[in-house]
């Protein structure tokens, strides 16, 4: 949410609803909501889980005001906007044994070359 400086936050009422992925629920949100309740007393804050793509298909139609989620790797509407709030390095982990082994560049090249991530990109 962006606000004037001079907006009196902690007279904020009703619902906010934000979706969030799976991995943000156990890391920064529970901190974020802390945050929340202490700047706004009166916001009544509802968690919306959920994989990246869904989030974006409900923040359009507006069953959610916000997600937190990985950045697209599409574009989205002009009417919608990001904010970075943290970035986390990708790391790969293997077997010593294993396919990917670190002195093998070429599987280090392939996987560089598929990035940025985009969820379409990720099957189960």
């Amino acid at each position: 949410m962006q606000l004037s400086t001079d907006t009196d936050i902690a007279s904020y009422y009703g619902q906010l609803r934000i979706g969030s992925i799976n991995s943000v629920q156990v890391g920064i949100l529970p901190e974020a909501l802390k945050a929340i309740t202490l700047l706004a007393p009166l916001m009544q804050t509802e968690i919306v889980p959920g994989r990246a793509v869904e989030l974006f298909e409900k923040l359009e139609v507006g069953e959610i005001d916000a997600a937190i989620t990985i950045q697209p790797a599409f574009a989205l509407p002009k009417d919608i906007v990001t904010q970075s709030i943290m970035t986390e390095p990708y790391v790969l982990i293997s077997p010593k044994n294993g396919p990917f082994i670190a002195s093998d560049k070429r599987l280090s090249s392939i996987l560089l070359s598929i990035t940025p991530y985009s969820p379409q990109q990720a099957q189960r």
